[in-house]
């Protein structure tokens, strides 16, 4: 095999790599959005934190914030004071 030819079957190799990954990052994005979508349909609980976006909480967390004495939301993450996401549970629940 002469280099040239070796170089491109290599350049060719790692495109095929790099499709696959890109690929693979993909169905793995997809996979964390239904994830998502599934907590959301379960619990129906989540705040929306300055840093982290909409961060979804499982049962148990909702109901340790709820007890609190303060009437503020912390981000379970980052621990930044957030603000309750009504559309994902109005979503589950109806209106508040």
């Amino acid at each position: 095999m002469s280099f040239e030819s070796e170089v491109i079957s290599i350049i060719e190799d790692l495109i095929k790599e790099i499709a696959l990954h890109h690929a693979f990052k993909a169905n793995v994005a997809d996979r964390i959005r239904q994830l998502r979508d599934l907590i959301d349909a379960v619990t129906g609980y989540a705040i929306d934190c300055p840093k982290c976006n909409t961060v979804h909480l499982s049962k148990e967390e909702y109901f340790r914030q709820v007890s609190q004495p303060d009437d503020r939301w912390e981000c379970p993450k980052c621990g930044a004071i957030s603000d309750f996401n009504d559309e994902i549970y109005e979503s589950k629940f109806g209106g508040l």
